[in-house]
């Protein structure tokens, strides 16, 4: 088996999502693509894969056991696993859990995803009430982060 990169992890994605589409009708994948490069050029391999791969558990028929078939580290995985919401948890719960994990990948990735979801380009139909949750999710990871980072 090869090993994963960037072209086999995005073929998986667009494979996984594929049909679906956000609010605006465009390919999901897409947002899984504009997370991964919100993370910069220069970003490590498995960061960039978690970052397309951070909604396939959640929004799509995969699981981590396809993951692992696929050959995907388990570093990777796990992230992966983390960033899955478990939906009988508040989003505060689960945005606490990714804080508290110590995962420096999931944190990153978490706070990539929100800025794609906040940015003021794609963002038309947000509420002002998720735009509030997904700002103070922002700042519960960017803590944790410095945190980290300290």
């Amino acid at each position: 088996m090869q090993p994963m990169d960037l072209r086999r992890t995005l073929d998986f994605v667009k494979d996984a999502h594929d049909g679906l589409t956000d609010k605006r009708g465009e390919p999901y994948w897409q947002h899984a693509d504009r997370v991964m490069r919100r993370l910069g050029a220069y970003a490590p391999l498995e960061i960039k894969m978690v970052a397309l791969l951070h909604d396939a558990i959640e929004d799509t028929h995969v699981d981590a056991d396809d993951l692992r078939f696929a050959g995907f580290p388990l570093g990777v995985i796990e992230s992966v696993a983390l960033l899955t919401r478990d939906h009988r948890k508040t989003y505060a719960e689960y945005i606490q859990a990714i804080a508290q994990s110590g995962n420096f990948d999931a944190v990153r990735v978490k706070l990539a995803d929100l800025a794609d979801n906040l940015d003021p380009a794609r963002s038309d139909g947000l509420t002002p009430s998720l735009a509030r949750r997904y700002e103070t999710a922002q700042i519960v990871l960017q803590d944790a982060l410095l945190g980290m980072l300290r």
